[in-house]
């Protein structure tokens, strides 16, 4: 669980700094609170 989350925590910071100015602000900073709930809610086997 926790390489998951690892993971999904590199894939924010990349797309924050990728998509910067392309995406708004605000679905950006929320994108960080989003993965964080399907972590919870996922079954990694």
């Amino acid at each position: 669980m926790e390489d998951a989350r690892n993971i999904v925590e590199i894939n924010i910071k990349e797309w924050k700094n990728i998509y910067k100015g392309i995406f708004p602000d605000k679905y950006l900073e929320n994108l960080s609170k989003k993965e964080e709930e399907s972590i919870k809610n996922a079954r990694i086997k």
